[in-house]
């Protein structure tokens, strides 16, 4: 019983350690998003265009890589999805898939521009 009792303790403690963990990447992946997405916003504000969605990889590519050199795709998310863009008169959003990977789900990660 005491073994048993162990073995359900430890899947707990997996459970809140994968939970801890995929908070925390969510949280970096917010970060480096906000990077993205300010560097986008100074383009649109100055007159630069701004990509649209088949285009935004290459641009990540190009102008990240410029900015915060990084040792995985600039143009896909630490899930391996692409980030995703938006785009309105005065706005646009930035949208990871999030761990999941699919699009539209609860743990999508989005940042946010108005100007």
């Amino acid at each position: 019983m005491l073994i048993g009792g162990a073995a359900v303790g430890h899947e707990r403690v997996e459970d809140f350690t994968y939970e801890m963990l995929s908070e925390v990447q969510s949280s970096l992946v917010l970060f480096e998003m906000n990077g993205i997405a300010r560097a986008l916003y100074v383009d649109a504000t100055t007159d630069a265009d701004l990509p649209d969605r088949r285009d935004l990889a290459d641009y990540l590519r190009r102008n990240q890589t410029v900015r915060l050199p990084v040792a995985r795709d600039p143009g896909l998310d630490p899930w391996g999805s692409p980030y995703e863009i938006y785009r309105g008169e005065n706005w646009f959003d930035l949208v990871s898939a999030g761990p999941d990977r699919t699009p539209g789900t609860d743990d999508d990660l989005i940042v946010s521009r108005d100007w």
